[in-house]
């Protein structure tokens, strides 16, 4: 059923977004996912039990906050992972929202770790420690808290 509503979706978008829309989580970049993104949140999403391809991405440089929405809504992730802050704004622009930078929030019943820059962060081992740390506050098969 989810599969059937996203499809469309994801080919109006098919240059911006990487996944199937089944993914667990999403993660947004301004420009297309760096290694170091990719390797930090597909094995994230590995250790969280969701499979090493437990991540959608979507592109948004091009995109505007309401596509954005469309794109997100329509995959209906457990959780987003927005990683910089251009795409941060256009999150908060399409969902009229406030979120906080460099931690985590939630948004229409939805887990979000925002960032600044999640690429940078994660040229460091603090920064990696510091990703680590809010990733971990996701929910997942070792956190019942949620």
């Amino acid at each position: 059923m989810y599969t059937e509503s996203i499809a469309p979706v994801l080919s109006a978008y098919e240059g911006f977004v990487e996944g199937s829309g089944t993914e667990a989580c999403w993660v947004l970049t301004e420009h297309s996912a760096s290694e170091a993104i990719r390797t930090a949140t597909e094995n994230t999403m590995g250790a969280f039990g969701f499979g090493p391809h437990g991540c959608g991405f979507l592109e948004t440089s091009a995109l505007g906050a309401l596509d954005i929405r469309t794109i997100v809504e329509a995959a209906d992730p457990l959780f987003l992972i927005i990683a910089d802050e251009f795409s941060l704004c256009l999150i908060e622009e399409g969902y009229e929202a406030k979120l906080p930078r460099q931690d985590t929030a939630r948004l229409l019943g939805r887990d979000v770790v925002c960032f600044e820059s999640l690429n940078e962060l994660l040229q460091t081992p603090q920064g990696k420690q510091r990703a680590w740390a809010l990733f971990k506050r996701l929910p997942h098969e070792d956190n019942h808290s949620r």
